[in-house]
């Protein structure tokens, strides 16, 4: 019996199978990341979605970079729309439907401009 495991042909079909589990446990890992990836996103979504909403200088200080943790928090600001440089993003799906999203400026109290969309819109 195993003489028949030496002949070229069954050498042949025990390394793809090899090469085979090699390749499935590697996506295997791959998805496995790609997963607790997700979850990670999720749990950032989670802790920040029902928060009250912070001072936009509290969680994004002038010059700074928003920290990963603070993705998702519910921010407030006072300021004037800038309705002459609103800007309209074409071809934005939405159920199925294709339409915009409106981008408004939004001149801060204190002189910072932060874009503001404003939701979508259909034509």
């Amino acid at each position: 019996m195993w003489q028949v495991l030496r002949r070229p042909r069954w050498i042949l079909y025990l390394l793809l199978a090899a090469v085979f589990a090699v390749v499935t446990l590697g996506l295997g890992l791959w998805q496995l990341d790609r997963h607790e990836g997700k979850v990670e996103r999720r749990e950032v979504v989670e802790a920040n979605y029902f928060e009250d909403p912070r001072p936009l200088v509290e969680v994004l200080p002038r010059g700074a970079t928003l920290a990963p943790s603070e993705q998702w928090t519910h921010v407030s600001a006072r300021g004037t729309y800038d309705p002459e440089q609103q800007l309209l993003v074409r071809n934005r799906p939405y159920q199925r439907v294709y339409g915009y999203e409106v981008l408004v400026p939004l001149v801060l109290d204190d002189g910072q401009i932060l874009v503001v969309d404003r939701g979508w819109g259909q034509n």
